[in-house]
């Protein structure tokens, strides 16, 4: 990301380098959204709207710091520190995740019922099931 800063007048390094910013960047995507419903099976709809809206912060903040640093400024420094501020939000935001993102489910999503009665048997006889024991994996 911060590359693109680094190449010049080059239109087609400058394109690349941003192409292979928003292609990485994507790879984060799956674990994002599988972790709405890690954290709260029941509430994983919920959960990625609320962090989906604040999400979309940037996208009305970035054009303003962006046309701040770079207006009557159209140098290669300004746009180099308008890359440098978006890898040190991508490389804040991934330690924040590997320091704090724990994905055992929330005991305020748990299902009451469920901690009551866990399932663990036959739900119309009331017996619970053993598993036979063989010498033979499948």
């Amino acid at each position: 990301f911060v590359l693109a800063g680094f190449v010049g007048c080059d239109r087609a390094a400058g394109g690349a380098m941003l192409a292979l910013s928003v292609a990485f960047g994507g790879l984060a995507i799956p674990g994002f959204k599988l972790s709405h419903v890690e954290l709260a099976p029941r509430f994983g709809g919920i959960l990625y709207g609320i962090t989906n809206t604040f999400g979309n912060v940037c996208g009305f903040i970035t054009p303003l710091v962006v046309g701040a640093l770079t207006n009557e400024n159209q140098t290669r420094e300004a746009w180099q520190t308008v890359f440098w501020i978006g890898a040190g939000i991508y490389v804040f935001g991934g330690l924040v995740v590997l320091v704090f993102l724990r994905t055992d489910v929330q005991d305020w999503a748990k299902d009451p019922d469920e901690e009551k009665n866990p399932d663990d048997g036959d739900a119309a006889t009331g017996k619970k099931m053993e598993l036979e024991k063989t010498d033979t994996y499948l």
